[in-house]
């Protein structure tokens, strides 16, 4: 069996690592799968990409990058994902992911008016795509944890949106065998309240760090994995 790529676009903050490992560890621990299972790749540091179709399945983690930013590897990621659309190989885009695949899809990505976004959110999942595969146990609507300081304001039409927030705004989206998902779904309390503890924002922050249902939102990637 092929392994499972996890592309990494840079490192969580230095006091986030330290405690909790990084945003490949968390997707590990998330897939309820061993290491030996995955290959991590480090774009961001030169690491060359390989055709899609190489790996049983890829996962874009998040980044403290934004897709906007002038790297020569952030345009080779968007040339790869254009590959991949077009591939037999699945791919999951978390958070940077997400953005960053719904870019080099055609979307207009901007920056949040209001500023950084670390808070909790609910995904309403659009009743035709209940059935889908990635949302096996999720409901109808689940809650998970968000971070964001750019969002997608305009998606081209062949997008499919699968989930929005209560404002409307694209949490879930798909084009062919390609996923996005602009939430975190490989989060959980501990590294949200790492998170927060790093923003330095008020001590009332933290009464919103628990979810009702974690293992709605931390069933995405396992179910992306099974899927395949």
């Amino acid at each position: 069996m092929k392994k499972f790529l996890i592309i990494k676009c840079g490192e969580a903050p230095a006091l986030i690592r330290d405690q909790c490992g990084d945003y490949d560890d968390w997707i590990i621990k998330a897939s309820g799968l061993g290491r030996e299972y995955f290959k991590v790749q480090h774009i961001w540091q030169g690491e060359p990409l390989r055709h899609p179709d190489d790996f049983s399945a890829t996962i874009l983690a998040d980044s403290p990058y934004h897709p906007g930013q002038r790297f020569p590897w952030i345009n080779l990621l968007k040339n790869w994902l254009i590959t991949a659309r077009y591939s037999n190989s699945p791919v999951l885009g978390i958070g940077f992911g997400f953005l960053i695949m719904a870019q080099a899809l055609g979307a207009k990505i901007s920056q949040n008016p209001n500023g950084p976004v670390l808070n909790t959110v609910f995904v309403n999942v659009d009743p035709r795509f209940s059935n889908d595969p990635l949302l096996q146990n999720t409901g109808g609507s689940f809650e998970s944890y968000i971070n964001f300081t750019r969002y997608p304001s305009l998606l081209p039409s062949d997008i499919e949106v699968l989930a929005k927030n209560s404002a409307g705004m694209p949490m879930i989206i798909r084009v062919n065998n390609l996923y996005g998902v602009f939430f975190r779904p490989e989060l959980n309390e501990s590294i949200y309240r790492m998170y927060i503890k790093e923003s330095k924002l008020p001590a009332r922050s933290f009464l919103g760090a628990k979810l009702a249902s974690e293992y709605k939102n931390q069933s995405i990637v396992p179910n992306f994995l099974a899927s395949i």
